[in-house]
């Protein structure tokens, strides 16, 4: 039997610490024995005449939930006597004991369900409860790798790895969706998608709703071990980074820690909202194939505004209303997208550059604001042919003070939202086109502030071009 061809390797795919789970179903960390405590309640004892926290044991489990606002939830059931009437009143504050754990966890009731016989011998208590925010399942040492898993991140490209290897048939069966990333020369990310990622987010987005869509994984260069603390830090600007790159709030959720012992961690901390899989558009494409070469360069601009202070700070606020204002509701978002380009204006001129105060902002016209800010990305302030509702209400508006151009279109529009009359009517294409272009000038202006020089999907005329001040 001849001999088959030796494949060229490929690094293998992430394997994930937790499964994939179906749409809308929680992951589950934790199934098993669990001890609760009452730590602010106490009874009294009758051989001492001191006192003792109220404490049972039972079962179950903690999950993670994925939806719009995940979070760690914990199911519990025990059995008893009388007693547990003790614990079912306790103040909503409790902590939860379990196997492998050292510390316990403090975590907040939310629900409660008690059953008995009528001679209370025989109890039954369950409850659901929510862990406290920053809550560590396992024990603090240094990591040689973090994995998370993103929530509702569109893009299943990237490239090759290695998901299975067959030895009986001496085949390796490979996927293109890994995207790889360095951070500051010191970090390794890897962003692999679920290997059903076609399907699962198909029907995510027939449902609108929510599913794992990708695990990551963070290393650092030469094996080095690091600690939480340094790689939670790079987790953070990963998912602006990556709701930049998808138009939307992405959910990364389960960062856990693998240590040098092969031991877990799992960080269990709060998530920002997470936006449904309803489609949106993104300036970044699948079928962008110069694109992609350009994200791990994108990536590192990004991380160097992310490192100065004045950026970070401001940073969450342009990118967090940039993914609101491309949402369903094309007024509001509009007026999202228009304050954040006065936003980046005045980070621009009046935090770096400090060439304009404060008390100066007000007295400047919002269009003019723009101008200056396409002008610094060269830009053209000319109306798009395909925004012909637009180029009609230029033509109209057109006077010695008003140059008609996309600038003072959209804050027409703008200002007809916010401040209403009887004389003017806003028509549906004018206010969805003035949405559109204003979202249009808001990422491309936040390209050039990541010094992009690769291609991107123009919103407005549908295909794919090189950004405009190369």
């Amino acid at each position: 039997m001849p001999e088959t061809p030796e494949l060229t390797d490929h690094p293998p795919a992430i394997q994930p610490i937790y499964s994939f789970t179906e749409i809308g179903e929680p992951v589950l960390l934790y199934d098993g024995p669990m001890t609760v405590t009452a730590p602010s309640s106490t009874m009294s004892s009758a051989t001492d005449g001191g006192s003792t926290s109220l404490r049972c044991e039972g079962k179950g489990k903690i999950v993670c939930t994925v939806q719009s606002m995940p979070r760690y939830n914990v199911h519990f059931t025990t059995l008893g006597d009388g007693s547990l009437l003790d614990i079912y009143h306790s103040n909503g504050s409790l902590q939860l004991d379990i196997a492998g754990h050292a510390a316990s966890i403090p975590m907040r009731v939310t629900g409660k369900h008690f059953e008995s016989s009528a001679d209370l011998n025989h109890t039954k208590l369950e409850f659901t409860a929510l862990l406290h925010q920053e809550t560590i399942l396992g024990n603090e040492d240094p990591l040689l790798e973090m994995q998370f898993y993103l929530i509702n991140f569109p893009f299943d490209i990237g490239n090759t790895v290695t998901s299975r290897i067959d030895i009986e048939n001496n085949t390796r069966h490979t996927t293109a969706n890994r995207i790889h990333l360095d951070s500051d020369n010191r970090w390794s990310v890897d962003i692999d998608s679920r290997a059903d990622s076609s399907d699962i987010w198909g029907e995510t987005r027939i449902k609108d709703s929510y599913a794992l869509s990708h695990v990551c994984r963070i290393t650092k260069d030469q094996a080095d071990t690091f600690s939480s603390s340094d790689a939670l830090e790079v987790v953070e600007a990963l998912y602006w980074f990556l709701s930049f790159m998808s138009s939307s709030h992405v959910g990364i959720v389960l960062p856990t820690g693998i240590t040098s012992a092969g031991e877990e961690v799992v960080y269990a901390r709060a998530c920002s909202p997470i936006d449904s899989a309803a489609y949106r558009q993104s300036w970044f494409s699948r079928y962008d194939v110069e694109g992609r070469q350009h994200l791990d360069s994108l990536y590192n601009h990004f991380k160097k505004k992310w490192n100065d202070p004045i950026w970070r700070a401001i940073l969450p606020q342009l990118i967090g209303r940039y993914a609101s204002a491309n949402g369903k509701f094309i007024d509001s978002g509009l007026v999202a997208a228009f304050s954040t380009l006065e936003t980046l204006y005045w980070v621009k001129y009046g935090l770096i550059a400090q060439s304009i105060k404060a008390k100066d902002l007000k007295k400047s016209q919002a269009s003019t604001k723009i101008r200056e800010l396409l002008s610094s990305a060269n830009i053209e302030p000319d109306i798009p042919s395909p925004l012909i509702a637009l180029s009609s209400k230029g033509h109209e508006i057109r006077d010695s003070k008003n140059l008609g151009q996309l600038p003072e279109v959209v804050a027409w529009v703008r200002n007809k939202i916010v401040h209403p009359d009887t004389g003017s009517k806003l028509t549906f294409d004018l206010m969805d086109q003035a949405h559109l272009a204003a979202i249009w000038y808001l990422e491309l202006l936040l390209l050039r502030e990541f010094n992009y020089t690769g291609t991107y999907f123009n919103r407005v005329t549908n295909k794919i071009e090189t950004v405009p001040w190369i």
